[in-house]
């Protein structure tokens, strides 16, 4: 859900991808809920976080949501941090702000 609204909003600064540490299924409540913003995600599937993880791929950000108890489960992520890309994230984040999702000007 999360990277769908990050996807719809900020979609030109941001390309967000989600993973779980299990696959499941999208649970229906979320598919209507984004549905009514104009977002379809009926067709998506889940993936686990290490399959991302082992792809190799490069993120310049991650955000990790992880209880207490499934902390022993998730991966690590090594970062760099990069000046400049923190402050083009200011930036976008300060686009992304103030015109949040559902809302036009």
């Amino acid at each position: 859900m999360a990277a769908a609204l990050l996807n719809k909003t900020c979609g030109e600064f941001f390309e967000a991808q989600s993973a779980g540490l299990e696959p499941g299924t999208i649970n229906p409540l979320v598919v209507e809920a984004l549905h009514e913003l104009g977002i379809d995600v009926s067709k998506n599937t889940t993936r686990r976080v290490f399959d991302v993880w082992k792809s190799g791929q490069i993120f310049q950000f991650v955000v990790t949501v992880c209880s207490e108890a499934e902390a022993e489960g998730c991966p690590i992520f090594i970062a760099l941090i990069n000046p400049d890309l923190c402050r083009q994230l200011d930036v976008a984040r300060a686009i992304c702000l103030r015109f949040p999702v559902g809302v036009t000007s």
